[in-house]
């Protein structure tokens, strides 16, 4: 019993970079970039970027380094808990899920406490 369960962690080591993996390259697969569409939804709002500040925020995510520096990066940053930042809510990735943790814990919570009291009488 002992040698199943060490074979299986030891199988969760490769699942998981397998995973991160196909992950990464299907948010990296659309053309263009979401860095790019970015600045375009920024510039139809009327915020003007230079050339300077482009470049800066394009250094500060990595946009223009190879795929494999960037998965690189990407590891490194959720070993250390560090999610990165949502461009959507200008916030980390961290405190956008920690904000709706607690509400997605009381949803599940009750739908499992309502299924079992229809099921059980049933």
């Amino acid at each position: 019993m002992l040698q199943y369960i060490i074979r299986r962690v030891a199988l969760v080591v490769p699942m998981l970079f397998v995973l991160s993996l196909v992950s990464f390259l299907i948010i990296q697969a659309p053309p263009g970039s979401y860095f790019d569409t970015y600045v375009a939804i920024l510039a139809e709002q009327g915020e003007i970027l230079g050339q300077e500040e482009i470049d800066a925020m394009r250094r500060q995510y990595g946009v223009g380094q190879p795929v494999y520096i960037q998965y690189a990066k990407w590891m490194w940053g959720i070993f250390h808990g560090n999610l990165g930042v949502s461009l959507d809510w200008s916030a980390s990735v961290t405190s956008v899920i920690k904000e709706r943790l607690a509400l997605t814990v009381v949803l599940s919570l009750s739908a499992i406490t309502l299924t079992w009291m229809m099921a059980f009488p049933i």
